[in-house]
Parts: C-alpha cells; sequence; structure tokens
C-alpha cells in the first residue's frame, strides 16, 4: 500500500534508495535502544563487554568470509544486466565462506584462554571469545542471504530480513535476558537470531545446486575467490580503523574504556546510514551498467553525488559538534559525559568517510583492481602509527579519537585522487564558499541559542528547543540550496517528475 500510494511518485532507483535508508535509520533506532538497555541496565563495564565483542566480530567478518558478500551480489547482478543464470552463484559464495569461517573457528578454538585474555585483558573470559566464534557463524549465513537479495535486486526482501535480525528482535532478546544481569545471555540470544537466515538460504541453495553443473560450481568459485581475495584485506582493514582504538581501549584505562569510545563511534556509524542505502543499491546498479556498456550514464551523475556528500556532510557535521552532549545525557546518562569529547574528535571524520563511502561502490563495480583495499592499507597505517605515538605522548582515549580521524580522513582523500585521475572531476562545487558561509552562520546561531540563551543546561524541554530550531535551519537550507541550483537537489526532482510523467 505505501509503495503504490507514495513510493510510485519515486523512480525506482529512488524508491531502493529510500527503502534501504528508511530500515538503516530503523535498525539504527534500535541500536540505539539496544544500547541503552544494556548501558542502563548493566552498566560501563558490561557495556564495554558487549562493545569489544561486537566489535571483533566485525573485524573478523572480512577475513574468515573473504568479504564474499559484495563479490556475490557483483556477480549475480552481473549476470543477469548479461542474461546469463544465476543459480549458482549463491552456493559457490556459500561455501567458501563457510569454509574459510569453519575453518578459522577450529584453528582458533583450542586456543580461546590465550585469544580471550589478550581481547579483554582479563583471565577466565574463554565463555566471550566462544561467543564470538559463534557469532562469526551465523553472522556468515545472513551477509550471504542479505548480498543475494541485494544482486537480485530484490530491495524489500533485503531490508525485511534486516529490520528483523538487525533491528526489532534483537531488543526484544536483550529487553527478556535483562533481568539476569549477564551480558553473555544477550549476546548468545543475538547470536541465534542470525541463524535464522537459514529459513530463506537452504532453498535457494538446494535449487541452485540442481540446476548447474560441477564444471559450472568450480568456475564460479574460482571467480569469485580471484574477486573477493583482494578485496577480504580492504575489509579488514576497514573494519580496524573502526575498531584498531576499541581492541586496545582496555589497555589505556579499563574495559569501560572501550563504551567510552565506541559511543562516539556508534554515533557516527548511525549517521553512515545517510549514505549507506545509496552504497547497497549503486553496487549491483553499476556492475548492471558496465555490464551493459552504459557507463557512461554513471559518470554524467557524479557531480551531483559529490554536492550532496559535501551540502549535507558541513551540515551534520557543525549541527551535531554542538549538540552531541545533549544527545548522549538522553541516550545513556550522565554518567556516560566522558564520551562527549572523544564523539565531538570523531565527527571531524565524518566528511571524508561519507564520500569513501559513497565512492567506494562505484570504483567495486567499475575497477577489477582491489582500489579501494590498497586505500584502506594506507588508512589503516595511519590509524595505527598516528593512535600509538600520541598514546604514547599520554593522550589517553583522544589520542585514540584522534588516530581514528586520521585514518578515515586519508581513506576519503586517497578515493577522490583515484576518482579525479579516472574522471577528472574536481571535488568542490562552484558555490562551495555561499554554502560554507551558510553553514558558518547557521552553527553561530545554534550555539547562541545553546549556550547563550539557556546557559548549555540539558532538559527534554531544552534538547527539544535546540532540536527544532535545527530542523527549521535544515529545512531553510535545503530551500537555498535549490535557489543556489544545487545538481543534487535538481537531479532529484527530475527523478522525481520523470516518475510521474510515467504514471
Amino acid at each position: 500500500m505505501l509503495k503504490s500510494l507514495f513510493l510510485r511518485r519515486f523512480s525506482p532507483f529512488l524508491t531502493d534508495i529510500f527503502i534501504t535508508s528508511f530500515t538503516a535509520v530503523a535498525g539504527a533506532i534500535c541500536n540505539i535502544f539496544l544500547v541503552r538497555i544494556i548501558a542502563t541496565g548493566l552498566g560501563p563495564e558490561e557495556l564495554g563487554i558487549y562493545t569489544l565483542i561486537r566489535r571483533a566480530v566485525a573485524a573478523l567478518l572480512p577475513f574468515t568470509t573473504l568479504t564474499i558478500g559484495i563479490g556475490l551480489a557483483r556477480y549475480i547482478a552481473l549476470y543477469e544486466g548479461k542474461g546469463q543464470k544465476t543459480g549458482i552463484v549463491l552456493p559457490s559464495a556459500l561455501a567458501v565462506s563457510l569454509s574459510c569461517t569453519f575453518l578459522f573457528c577450529c584453528a582458533s578454538l583450542p586456543f580461546s584462554g590465550l585469544l580471550s585474555e589478550l581481547l579483554f585483558n582479563q583471565k577466565g573470559t574463554e565463555l566471550l571469545f566462544i561467543l564470538i566464534l559463534f557469532l562469526l557463524i551465523g553472522e556468515n549465513f545472513y551477509l550471504c542471504l542479505y548480498a543475494y537479495y541485494r544482486g537480485r535486486q530484490k530491495i524489500l526482501s533485503a531490508n525485511i530480513w534486516n529490520i528483523l535480525i538487525i533491528g526489532i528482535l534483537p531488543i526484544s532478546i536483550a529487553g527478556f535476558f535483562i533481568q539476569w544481569k549477564n551480558v553473555t545471555f544477550i549476546i548468545f540470544g543475538i547470536g541465534c537470531l542470525f541463524y535464522l537466515s537459514l529459513i530463506g538460504l537452504i532453498p535457494k541453495v538446494i535449487k541452485g545446486i540442481r540446476s548447474t553443473s560441477r564444471e559450472e560450481f568450480q568456475s564460479m568459485t574460482k571467480k569469485l575467490l580471484t574477486y573477493s581475495i583482494p578485496r577480504a584485506p580492504g575489509s579488514v582493514a576497514l573494519t580496524l580503523i573502526f575498531t584498531f582504538g576499541i581492541l586496545i581501549s582496555p589497555y589505556a584505562g579499563g574495559i569501560a574504556n572501550a563504551a567510552y569510545l565506541s559511543i562516539g563511534i556508534w554515533i557516527f556509524s548511525i549517521l553512515e546510514v545517510a549514505t549507506s542505502g545509496f552504497g547497497m543499491i549503486v553496487l549491483p546498479k553499476a556492475a548492471g551498467f558496465v555490464g551493459s556498456g552504459n557507463e557512461q550514464y554513471l559518470i554524467n551523475k557524479l557531480r551531483s553525488m559529490y554536492d550532496l556528500i559535501l551540502h549535507i556532510g558541513l551540515f551534520t557535521v557543525i549541527q551535531l559538534f554542538l549538540i552531541v552532549d545533549f544527545l548522549i545525557f538522553i541516550w545513556l546518562g550522565f554518567k556516560y559525559s566522558e564520551a562527549v569529547p572523544i564523539a565531538r574528535i570523531i565527527f571531524l571524520a565524518m566528511i571524508p568517510f561519507f564520500f569513501y563511502t559513497m565512492m567506494r561502490s562505484i570504483i567495486d563495480a567499475i575497477e577489477k583492481k582491489a582500489i579501494n583495499a590498497f586505500n584502506l592499507y594506507i588508512g589503516l597505517i595511519i590509524t595505527i602509527s598516528s593512535s600509538l605515538i600520541l598514546l604514547k605522548l599520554g593522550l589517553g582515549l583522544i589520542a585514540l579519537a584522534i588516530g581514528f580521524d586520521l585514518g578515515l580522513i586519508a581513506l576519503g582523500i586517497l578515493t577522490h585522487n583515484f576518482m579525479k585521475k579516472r574522471y577528472h572531476i574536481k571535488f568542490l562545487p562552484d558555490n562551495f564558499y555561499s554554502v560554507l558561509l551558510i553553514n558558518i552562520l547557521m552553527g553561530l546561531f545554534i550555539y547562541f541559542l545553546k549556550y547563550e540563551m539557556i546557559s548549555n543546561r540539558f532538559s527534554y524541554q531544552n534538547l527539544a528547543i535546540v532540536l527544532s530550531v535545527q530542523v527549521l535551519c535544515g529545512i531553510i537550507y535545503l530551500l537555498v540550496l535549490k535557489k543556489l541550483g544545487s545538481t543534487w537537489i535538481r537531479d532529484l526532482e527530475e527523478r522525481i517528475s520523470v516518475r510521474r510523467m510515467m504514471n
């Protein structure tokens, strides 16, 4: 009903982005409530354990699955663009990722005591490491199912699974198990949810195996390995940029530090949903254009993408920087105030990272070489080296936040350099200085409201006042951008107009 009444006004591409972005936002909101349940019900140390387990899984997944999801989505979309059958792609991808995951789990299980002590900086945490292995296998199933739907461009099906497994059901699990005051019960319950993906996977895998020969299976497996192996270390590198500081934070003052550092990164990740929807949709779309020889269409739209990143990024960074303390207080309470300066530092890398997330899917679709992986290696090296140097200088958690920023800034610069070399497009729009001035003036206005008129006193009423004014500023900002002739707004209007004419 929603799609027939509202989404029919938009092009299929915009519809897919809207659905995916809406689901990502809903999932992010669910994650906010999940973290709040753990933070308020169990405290900073248990939240730190949850954070370390989730980040460890995120760091290991690209390695144990060889980032097979990217190759799975790409080859399904590419083959459909060429009119070839796609049935064997999912069984081949699942065989590759499961083999790697089981191999890793079997090799690391005998050393669970040592590895858990290294990760948590505590003895007697073997069970926590076993939970990590349990999550790795389950998430492997989920990622393959989600990538399959992305490749087939069945976006609604992909997002239904996403909101259930990543969003709604984990809150129910946490709400039920919180009464036992043990975060391991919550983590185990959430891990079980990923195994529900087998319901969707098994019929598709059986059908794919029955419809293809052994030679086709071997050929497809080889192609997936050739495509995915060079990219796997890159995905590990990206996860480690986000995870390195959290993993070593217990050595800088205890497990609770992992929670404080994670809060800023969580908010940062929540804002990433603004671009994640685009990235998830554009990879199979771009691969389809390349397969059909229509790459020029993508080139024509790059200016709009660049302007969208800069215009929305500038406004978001400035406005969020000013009110992040209020957001953390209402989310987790005053006892997490140590996370406020860390979060503000982390937000400074938002625009470079937004640029990377918007461009990486295009690069993966148009370029067989693992360009993103190479850039990620450089970013990770910068993150690790700068974090360790600044830690040595005694900056504590701030050192880890700055190191995180420097790695992402380098990643954004390297991504821009590749796009500029290939397509000769400049990053800054012609109206950049006008846009910058508008954002500075709006930032000063919110600063005066928050720090002068309400004296930076936190209350639900003051937060509502500030947020309402920020929303008003956002509306005015969009109107001004339209008046200035912003390319991405014009393209958006054209897509809506074309869709209306078709109806």
